[in-house]
């Protein structure tokens, strides 16, 4: 769902197109096709590690947070 803010204090709120699919897969298959075809992937080293590493940083601070409410509620 895509949003934009209306003025005055308005949103309107639109559905995006998305292609149904296992985005592994996808990303996987561009890869190869770029390589066949020698053009750029979509994706970049540059961009798929920092996309790694945003996951990584996630998955760190919902662990984080999991062990805050297990000490809060003397789950420890």
């Amino acid at each position: 769902m895509r949003f934009r803010v209306k003025p005055p204090l308005g949103i309107d709120f639109a559905p995006l197109q998305v292609t149904k699919d296992e985005p592994l897969r996808l990303e996987l298959e561009d890869f190869f096709e770029s390589i066949a075809t020698r053009r750029p992937p979509r994706v970049t080293g540059q961009q798929a590690m920092a996309a790694l590493e945003l996951a990584l940083d996630i998955s760190a601070k919902i662990e984080e947070h999991a062990a805050v409410v297990a000490q809060t509620l003397g789950h420890t």
